[in-house]
């Protein structure tokens, strides 16, 4: 375990929360209200990624992709969903 890398990795996921939520991430969970309308469209459309529940036989996630995920879709808002 390595404290400094650790660290500048939660530095660098904050700055992101902070990029495409704005400071209110740092306050609170995200909620769907944070969403834009085209992120939501993607929600309600059913596509997205999904990561299972449980792992494979040697302990691996397991990602699911349904349809195209939407890929006319704005990069930054599929990036939101996640």
């Amino acid at each position: 375990f390595h404290a400094a890398k650790a660290a500048k990795r939660m530095v660098k996921f904050l700055d992101l929360l902070v990029e495409y939520y704005g400071p209110v991430a740092l306050e609170r969970p995200i909620q769907l209200s944070d969403l834009g309308k085209e992120a939501t469209e993607i929600l309600r459309a059913g596509q997205t990624m999904q990561i299972l529940p449980f792992r494979d036989r040697s302990g691996r996630r397991i990602l699911t992709v349904v349809t195209d995920f939407g890929l006319h879709y704005n990069y930054d808002s599929r990036v939101k969903l996640y």
